[in-house]
């Protein structure tokens, strides 16, 4: 592994050491709600600190719902590859851009 990746993993025991003497009956919607939260408050001020609530609230997610760092990493490359190899559109009614599923 990589200083970050190890770094990363430390970063990751940490949070859910945290998480589960803070939080013991917390449930991964309940995180996934705080998420939405956090993701509102990144948008009103690009805050780094933001960023860094939202990373430790979808991973402590991802960890509640049984995957781990390494399932998300190798889920992340299957996505990646999907979404190289596909087309995009800009949604204008969104405001961002928006993969063409195939047989759409």
């Amino acid at each position: 592994m990589t200083d970050s990746t190890d770094r990363l993993s430390a970063l990751i025991v940490r949070q859910r050491k945290f998480a589960s003497s803070k939080f013991p009956n917390e449930t991964v919607q309940m995180k996934l709600s705080h998420l939405k939260e956090e993701i509102g408050e990144i948008a009103d001020g690009l805050d780094i600190e933001e960023f860094a609530d939202a990373m430790c609230l979808l991973i402590d997610s991802l960890s509640l719902a049984g995957y781990s760092l390494s399932d998300l990493m190798d889920a992340m490359d299957r996505k990646l590859t999907i979404n190289e190899n596909s087309k995009w559109h800009f949604a204008e009614d969104l405001g961002y851009y928006k993969r063409i599923k195939p047989n759409a």
